[in-house]
């Protein structure tokens, strides 16, 4: 029960979760969405776009694709059934683009963090490595919404708010995430990034009235931040050679002097006291930080009950020898085929991973599926990357696919029609693991010119790979078979569900 798993949640885990609820709790959720929405909600299958770049965004921070699916969702998909989407099909974007969160740098859910810990690799390198795949994931995603949007000819409305105004505005709620990014790729621990993380968190709750977290632990965190940026900066100046050991001490008493955060302490109580309701701002602002930190503690407590579960199940296949049987049976099934082992995983993960959380069947199918390709020659790494982005199938693939029913349920749709949409979206969720085992460039394996020419390739790939999926040559192919006459019959047909959509349109805004 108190293995890995369990460090790696007291460690890591809890702090980025309760990171992730004081991220939506300082206002960064309402960015995530209106800025896509202004960038590309306009445009062919607009809003559709717009679920794809919003549920990565959000998806990056919330770990979990159910979640990400009813928070973003309950925007997104009515906006995309308006738009003209089929109920189905917006039910079904939603759910595919909300996966794509769990690969999605810089947290990943709790995953990432188990997979360091397994593989005894820095959290940094994961996120590397993470980065590029998640992209093509979303991608892929994004130019299926497109053409299926151009079947049915469905264009988004243009925002009130121009996109390059809401950046200029809005930027500061990336903060978070830029300086967790930033302090994990200089090689600091997740746990102090996270910490640094939430930090800015409650510094970036003070740019609206209504999303405030009080404004001691503000002016206590900015000290904190600001503070730790300094001494990075001058601890990296000191390798480098420009400061002494003597002048660094100096430095860093300095920043850690106690002094600073009575200071901090004092300021805060004058800017109370001069405040036209202190009492009233101060219980208001001590509230949104008990709900953030309450989030949180109940989403980290979902996740520890399950890696408790987990590390039980685990000691069991591990002492039992179990996990030397099963890759010894995958092997000889597959024949030492790296296709077949890789499709036998697949089905392993979806049965494992039916109506578990995503993390749960990440660690089930890990500890009994890595051997078997890394047997085969694939990198440690690249391994357990396979089997993290097949343990997410389970959340869009039929029979039980709670994160597609979820889209259904907003969508108002038929559940497997949504299923088996949201299923088709994710496509390269089963192409991904394919590159990680035979691309060695997809897990940045080998030199920059093998990197870089495979990651070229892989986004032409990718394009054609999606623009087949999404089907828009079916219709044209088969008028081409049947004649002029058919491409006259379609025509009319387009522009009669178009004049259609315009008088509904206008119906409506007359209701308005």
């Amino acid at each position: 029960m108190f293995g890995i798993k369990a460090n790696v949640l007291a460690t890591y885990v809890l702090l980025f979760v309760l990171f992730g609820a004081f991220l939506e709790k300082c206002g960064a959720q309402k960015f995530f969405i209106d800025f896509p929405l202004a960038a590309v909600g306009h445009k062919i299958g607009g809003p559709g776009k717009v679920s794809v770049i919003a549920s990565g965004l959000f998806g990056s921070i919330s770990g979990s694709a159910i979640a990400n699916t009813v928070s973003t969702g309950t925007f997104t998909i009515p906006m995309m059934k308006k738009a003209g989407f089929r109920p189905h099909i917006a039910g079904g974007i939603e759910p595919a683009a909300s996966i794509g969160g769990m690969f999605m740098p810089p947290i990943m859910g709790a995953g990432g963090f188990i997979m360091a810990e397994l593989t005894g690799l820095p959290y940094s390198t994961i996120m590397l490595v993470a980065i590029f795949p998640a992209l093509m994931y979303f991608f892929s995603v994004f130019v299926m919404v497109h053409y299926e949007a151009k079947k049915d000819n469905v264009i988004g409305e243009r925002f009130e708010r121009n996109a390059m105004d809401i950046l200029k505005n809005e930027w500061v709620y990336t903060l978070p995430l830029i300086v967790i990014t930033i302090f994990m790729l200089a090689g600091y621990s997740p746990g102090f990034s996270a910490i640094l993380g939430l930090a800015s968190c409650i510094f970036v709750s003070f740019k609206e009235k209504g999303t405030r977290i009080d404004l001691a632990l503000a002016i206590i965190m900015a000290v904190i931040l600001c503070g730790s940026i300094i001494n990075m900066l001058v601890v990296k100046a000191g390798a480098g050679g420009t400061l002494t050991t003597t002048t660094i001490a100096k430095i860093s008493s300095i920043i850690t002097n106690p002094n600073l955060l009575i200071t901090g302490i004092i300021v805060y109580i004058i800017v109370t006291l001069r405040r036209e309701n202190p009492k009233e701002s101060l219980k208001k602002e001590l509230k949104s930080f008990v709900v953030a930190s309450r989030v949180g503690t109940e989403n980290g407590l979902k996740i520890g009950a399950t890696v408790g579960v987990i590390g039980i199940i685990i000691g069991v296949l591990t002492f039992s020898g179990l996990i030397l049987t099963f890759a010894d049976i995958v092997i000889e099934l597959a024949g030492g085929s790296l296709v077949l082992t890789i499709l036998f995983i697949a089905l392993a993960s979806l049965v494992l991973g039916m109506g578990v959380p995503v993390t749960a069947a990440y660690l089930v199918t890990a500890v009994v599926a890595v051997p078997a390709l890394t047997h085969l020659g694939v990198n440690e790494l690249a391994a357990h990357m396979i089997v993290y982005w097949l343990s997410q199938d389970s959340n869009i693939t039929p029979p039980v696919c709670i994160a597609a029913f979820a889209g259904a349920t907003i969508a108002k749709a038929n559940m497997w029609k949504t299923a088996f949409a949201s299923f088709k979206f994710a496509k390269f969720l089963y192409l991904g693991p394919f590159l990680f085992g035979y691309v060695p460039g997809f897990s940045l394996q080998g030199g920059p010119k093998a990197i870089v020419t495979a990651f070229v390739l892989i986004i032409i790939g990718t394009y054609m790979y999606s623009w087949f999926l999404s089907g828009i040559w079916v219709r044209p192919l088969m008028n081409f078979f049947k004649g002029p006459e058919a491409e006259e019959d379609t025509a009319a047909k387009e522009e009669e569900e178009k004049t259609e959509k315009r008088a509904l349109d206008e119906a409506l805004k007359e209701v308005d």
